[in-house]
């Protein structure tokens, strides 16, 4: 793929979760928060930075979702899920309690 198409497919990509994710942040879902914020920390994850403003919008994403599920809890079936993004974020050096 060329590296154009590649740029502009993962701009798509952190446009879409990116969105997602503010959409359930703003209405105070926590469950749609970890279901979008996981794939969206992941992404910026196996990225590495490359495109370091969505990478940083990301990831800070990422721990606004933590501190909304902390606060309000998750349904059981999404507990693993919280646990990985929170693993993500900490193995990438963002700060997570």
């Amino acid at each position: 793929m060329e590296i154009n198409n590649m740029e502009k497919y993962i701009s798509r990509g952190y446009e879409a979760l990116m969105s997602c994710v503010r959409f359930a942040l703003r209405e105070r879902n926590s469950d749609l928060a970890v279901i979008f914020g996981l794939p969206l920390v992941k992404m910026a994850s196996a990225e590495a930075g490359a495109y370091i403003e969505d990478y940083n919008e990301a990831m800070d994403l990422g721990v606004a979702v933590v501190k909304l599920a902390e606060k309000k809890g998750v349904s059981p079936w999404l507990h693993d899920d919280l646990e990985e993004l929170k693993e993500t974020l900490r193995e990438a050096g963002w700060e997570v309690w």
